[in-house]
């Protein structure tokens, strides 16, 4: 697992989103764990690769691919489509989803509560698992299903990875986008590089 920071996003984000630390994560994980093999899931899933929740609830069936063990995922806010592969531990949890599930004839991956036959999982709906597993994780907030994309990306900034790398591992359009999450050891010198290095890829 990606090493994680554990403090609040810097004030880039208004301060209004803050990332899990390791011990929080490890411990919310825990308890989707105990809600169910869905939850485990989605829930692993929206972490690891930081889903927004537009991306987490349109995945499909068919964009998991057993063959190579990969997953397609399309950023609906940029319209991006990336294809990742599938670390075994999460291959794992789809396949045990996958049996306690059965078949059916939806085609999307995570199926609406109400409509299980045809629909995809709304947003409300993920949130609301979020907001379950939440709860009985004992995790103190205010967090939000969001909070685990950002913290996916800081873990991305605290092991070294590259602007570059954080951008096209979380679907940012723009360098810019991923800025926020090099500042959050509150090294002044290292973000002004790092800001001056991506405006001059975009001026």
């Amino acid at each position: 697992m990606l090493n994680r920071p554990g403090r609040p996003l810097g004030t880039g984000m208004g301060g209004r989103t803050r990332a899990f630390s390791p011990a929080e994560l490890d411990q919310f994980l825990q308890a989707a764990k105990r809600v169910g093999k869905r939850e485990d899931f989605m829930l692993a899933l929206t972490y690891y690769f930081g889903l927004r929740v537009s991306e987490l609830v349109e995945i499909k069936r068919e964009d998991i691919n057993p063959g190579t063990r990969s997953i397609i995922i399309r950023a609906k806010k940029h319209g991006l489509t990336k294809d990742y592969p599938l670390p075994e531990r999460l291959w794992k949890k789809y396949q045990s989803y996958m049996r306690q599930r059965g078949e059916d004839a939806n085609p999307w991956l995570f199926r609406h509560r109400i409509y299980p036959e045809t629909e995809h999982l709304t947003r409300e709906g993920a949130m609301s698992v979020f907001e379950r597993v939440l709860q009985l994780s004992g995790v103190q907030g205010p967090h939000s299903i969001h909070d685990l994309r950002h913290t996916c990306a800081m873990d991305m900034a605290r092991r070294g990875d590259s602007l570059y790398q954080i951008a096209s591992w979380m679907r940012h359009r723009s360098l810019m986008s991923s800025m926020r999450y090099i500042n959050y050891q509150n090294d002044q010198a290292h973000a002004a590089t790092m800001a001056q290095r991506a405006a001059e890829v975009f001026k």
